[in-house]
């Protein structure tokens, strides 16, 4: 028979972040704070890219064309 993990994978991965974040939390790392960062550099990333869209694309067509010749 099947365990509750298996049964609703939602409540694994909820179990896994909560702990991960206690443990974050334990050695002085404030999530909270990280999460905030996080939203920060997004927007800032959105905001670039919007503002310049081919610039953009040519510094991804760039790092996909080394990230391929390493492969």
């Amino acid at each position: 028979m099947a365990d509750a993990n298996t049964m609703n994978p939602q409540t694994g991965v909820s179990d896994l972040a909560s702990a991960a974040q206690s443990q974050l939390k334990a050695v002085g790392v404030d999530t909270d704070v990280m999460a905030n960062r996080a939203g920060d550099l997004q927007r800032m990333l959105r905001d670039e890219i919007t503002s310049r869209p081919f610039q953009s694309i040519a510094v991804a067509a760039f790092v996909g064309f080394l990230y391929g010749m390493r492969r």
